[in-house]
């Protein structure tokens, strides 16, 4: 298996050679990648802060839990984490949190001395490259189709092979999907292009791995014919001394993108949020003037910003003059006067972490435990040496904020099925193949890739998705009903080996209960806190018989329920559970059926745990 997944990756590797031509250009089945990604800016940054997390707090535990919110888990082997953990975090977080396009200790690619070549690994490169034609693609042919650029919605399956290949950086994606997904959101839904959303995403993300101030990234984003598109102000011109078009994006380049809610005192009435409604928000409509946008088929990722057309004359925006002769010239001098705004600098790094890490950080809560989270957040915040959104990142995810026991992330259906994608994919021929297909998990839990269900207000949040009964049905019933799509052991070609990943006793060998408490490790992430009595008595269960805990105890029927005091209670329960801790798994077996079924029980383990409560958040420590 891990032979043949080699070879997979070396052709892909012989691919994306192919694409970094020495003009910056490269073809692949018509499409052409002009624009190489960007080199991962460099960083010497090793500074601690007031708040960072003691050395004793920063285990292996809490490395877990900054993977799984920044990184979809991310693909390091125990041996790196376990070294990350030894590491001051300061030093850790450095090696961790990046946006170039590959990260080799986060995301190693499977074959040594072959790593991705960083230039080709945009979003709109990889979908080409998804799509070619070429033998050596490692995506099977019948799958090849659905990544061409113009194809249906082509965005989101390359967005959803890309989070889950090694090789590539999965922080990029995490972030990069916020990003477009939530904070800055475009949709299809609104006419916004494959062409469009994919250079949209990767203006973003290049912007970011150069590590330029987040009010340019911001500026950057606000440009793009994406965004026109999305709110049509690609229709605002100044004609015959009139203004013509919409206030829309006028109104959410200030509260979405910089997080002004137009609260602030005005200065002149006394009356708050008359300027910003009055005079702000429809200035900055006549700042948008002049944005071409062609709407020819495929409608590609062109836009011209003209002066013809544009505002004349200095307008009056956030209480400051903002000049300029298009729109370019007019945002690029209103980002820093929004970045530097008293609303934007309390509430933007607040909009960030909760659509990242905390749903709880709420700015308005009483409880004081929110509040001291709410504060830390703001200063890092304020802190941050030219509003690097990489900089800040960092120094969250090592914070008291983050780790601290009143932090709650609840997974959306996009974060809990891709990490389990990812915690459960041991070699990328697991997702060329599309083995676990987490794209009909997602849309089987009501969720799109890039066409949020709030519109520019962003996706399906984690609080919707844990109140949401069909979503948990959903879920529940893909482990229950569903356990196949965890637990298919081989195919053509294929054969999945948990040998590859689950540690080995003293004995070299594998057991029941260290192979419980490790993937409750790997998918939980809370230091096997909550893996009590009942949950090792269905894992040691599945473990060690392959059946139900019913089963396994004294043949009941399926639908007979052990509660937690029976478990106690019983010393039937307690003798089987006790007696099964050092049972063999035989994943190391000679016969391969041997092998085969232990494979399966792991992965029937892998089905109750994601079904649990336990996996539908994660709380912070």
């Amino acid at each position: 298996m891990t032979s043949r997944s080699s070879r997979s990756w070396v052709a892909l590797l012989a691919v994306l050679g192919a694409a970094a031509c020495e003009d910056d250009a490269a073809t692949f089945n018509g499409y052409q990648c002009a624009t190489p990604a960007a080199a991962e800016a460099p960083d010497n940054d090793t500074a601690t802060t007031a708040s960072t997390v003691s050395d004793m707090a920063w285990d292996e535990t809490a490395v877990r839990q900054v993977l799984h919110v920044f990184a979809f888990g991310g693909f390091a082997t125990d041996a790196q984490i376990t070294r990350w953990a030894d590491q001051p975090p300061a030093t850790a977080i450095r090696e961790i949190i990046s946006f170039g396009t590959v990260n080799p200790a986060l995301s190693p690619a499977p074959l040594d001395g072959l790593p991705v070549r960083p230039e080709n690994g945009n979003l709109r490169c990889l979908a080409g490259q998804f799509s070619s034609g070429a033998p050596d693609n490692p995506v099977p042919p019948a799958n090849r189709a659905g990544f061409a650029i113009d194809a249906s919605d082509a965005v989101a399956p390359a967005w959803l092979l890309a989070v889950r290949l090694r090789g590539l950086n999965p922080v990029r994606q995490r972030v990069g999907f916020i990003e477009t997904n939530y904070h800055m959101a475009v949709s299809f839904n609104a006419g916004v292009s494959n062409r469009q959303i994919a250079a949209y995403y990767d203006t973003i993300t290049d912007n970011l791995a150069r590590d330029l101030p987040y009010e340019t990234v911001l500026t950057h984003a606000a440009l793009s014919p994406a965004v026109a598109q999305q709110y049509n102000h690609r229709n605002n011109v100044y004609r015959d001394g009139r203004f013509y078009g919409n206030e829309d994006f006028g109104r959410e380049y200030h509260q979405l993108f910089f997080g002004i809610l137009g609260t602030y005192d005005d200065g002149y009435t006394g009356e708050r949020a008359d300027l910003h409604e009055m005079v702000s928000i429809p200035s900055t409509a006549r700042a948008l003037t002049d944005m071409q946008v062609p709407q020819e088929t495929p409608r590609r990722d062109t836009i011209t910003y003209g002066e013809a057309q544009h505002w004349q004359g200095p307008l009056q925006i956030l209480e400051r003059r903002v000049e300029g002769a298009n729109a370019r010239a007019r945002l690029e001098a209103l980002a820093p006067i929004a970045a530097r705004h008293p609303e934007s600098l309390a509430n933007l790094p607040i909009i960030l972490v909760r659509f990242l890490a905390d749903d709880a950080l709420d700015p308005d809560s009483a409880d004081p435990g929110v509040q001291a989270r709410v504060a830390t957040v703001r200063a890092l915040w304020a802190a941050t040496p030219r509003r690097s959104l990489r900089t800040f990142l960092r120094r969250y995810a090592i914070s008291t904020a983050f780790h601290n026991p009143g932090r709650v992330k609840y997974w959306t259906s996009v974060e809990r099925n891709v990490l389990i994608n990812n915690l459960s994919s041991l070699t990328n021929a697991d997702a060329w193949r599309d083995v676990y297909t987490p794209r009909n998990w997602i849309s089987g839990e009501d969720v799109q890739l890039f066409r949020p269900s709030h519109d520019v207000f962003g996706g399906q949040t984690g609080r919707e998705a844990a109140t949401t009964a069909s979503v948990f049905a959903a879920a529940y019933n893909r482990s229950v009903d569903a356990y196949w799509s965890l637990t298919r052991t081989n195919d053509t070609g294929w054969t999945k080996d948990w040998s590859a990943a689950v540690p080995r006793g003293a004995d070299g060998r594998f057991r029941v209960r260290a192979t419980a408490e490790w993937l409750w490790q790997r998918y939980v992430a809370d230091g096997i806190a909550n893996l009590g009595p009942l949950e090792r008595a269905h894992l040691y269960a599945l473990l060690a018989s392959g059946r139900d805990l019913a089963s396994w105890i004294d043949n009941a029927a399926p639908e007979t329920v052990y509660t937690l005091e029976q478990v106690r209670a019983s010393p039937q329960v307690r003798d089987t559970v006790n007696g099964a801790e050092m049972a063999l798994i035989q994943l190391d077996s000679t016969n391969s059926m041997e092998r085969q079924q232990a494979n399966y029980r792991v992965s029937l383990a892998v089905n109750f745990i994601v079904a649990t409560p336990f996996f539908m958040a994660q709380r912070g420590r």
